[in-house]
């Protein structure tokens, strides 16, 4: 019987701890398969591993290390939307490998909640196209609370090979309308990833019919009508008893005030502003709550 005391894989002056891949013990006459996971990056080299039995018995084994290589490559399109609109996230990439077997592909999508909403279902195509020709396979889609995973498998054929993948997703409205999408794209644990990262922002249209904006501790979830005449209708949730105002600027940035602040009560609240003595035009208006909290909504019409 050997028990196993150390193990070692050697890459020059690299020393790597492998001792975890073996059983505390071997008995007679059996015979082991051990997987090790190489550092990266893959590439031809030289490595020796060294394993110690019963603190004294060391042997070790000189390799030539062949790995199969993996490329790819990942971009990713910037994403501009208007509110409530569906886009799409548009990726292409390539994929270079040596291997004979089938493998997986995994892509890693980090969207901003507040911007972003996933309109796909559990499988998504990607079309792939590998020597001229063209084809399209399923990929796996996995939504998770702060991102969306996807996976597919590539049969190889020897040449470099592009895919193409489009994700559908709907346009939110939020107080920040600027954030990011960054996507990671892995071929295996054993190889290296890539990333990249672009810029996501979103619009609001006039004249567009508003969503609920979180503003701290409530929620606006109407301004109307639009176009309002002589008055605005601002329809509020509020988790705690507070005060609202609210101003309006026209298009060449003056401001009217539209009454004195007002109170919300905690639960459900219709405050009405008086507009009657805004001139007919466009305006952009501006809600504040002494929570401190800002949102401004562009645009609105008085008639």
């Amino acid at each position: 019987v050997l028990r196993i005391t150390a193990a070692e894989l050697i890459e020059g002056s690299m020393r790597t701890n492998i001792r975890h891949r073996f059983p505390d013990l071997i008995l007679p006459g059996e015979q082991l398969r051990i997987r090790i996971v190489l550092n990266a990056p893959q590439k031809k080299r030289d490595a020796i591993i060294r394993v110690v039995a019963n603190d004294t018995l060391t042997r070790q084994r000189w390799l030539r290390i062949l790995p199969t290589i993996r490329k790819t490559t990942l971009a990713i399109a910037p994403l501009f939307g208007q509110a409530d609109s569906v886009g799409t996230i548009v990726l292409d990439g390539t994929l270079d490998s040596g291997d004979v077997q089938p493998f997986t592909v995994q892509l890693e999508i980090t969207p901003p909640a507040e911007l972003l909403d996933y309109q796909g279902g559990t499988a998504l195509p990607v079309v792939v196209e590998c020597n001229g020709e063209s084809y399209v396979v399923q990929a796996s889609v996995a939504i998770k609370p702060d991102r969306y995973s996807i996976v597919w498998t590539h049969i190889p054929t020897g040449r470099p090979c592009r895919w193409h993948l489009e994700i559908p997703v709907l346009f939110l409205y939020a107080l920040q309308p600027i954030g990011s999408v960054r996507a990671v794209a892995a071929l295996g644990e054993c190889y290296e990833q890539v990333s990249t990262e672009v810029p996501v922002s979103v619009a609001v249209v006039c004249g567009h019919p508003l969503r609920a904006v979180q503003l701290g501790n409530a929620t606006l979830q109407m301004v109307a009508p639009n176009p309002f005449g002589e008055v605005l209708e601002l329809h509020v949730f509020s988790q705690q008893a507070q005060y609202i105002r609210a101003s309006a600027y026209d298009v060449v940035g003056r401001k009217f005030s539209l009454g004195p602040e007002q109170s919300l009560q905690t639960g459900e609240n219709v405050i009405i502003f008086d507009t009657k003595g805004l001139p007919g035009g466009w305006y952009r208006i501006t809600i504040e709550i002494s929570a401190g909290y800002r949102f401004e909504y562009c645009c609105l019409i008085k008639h």
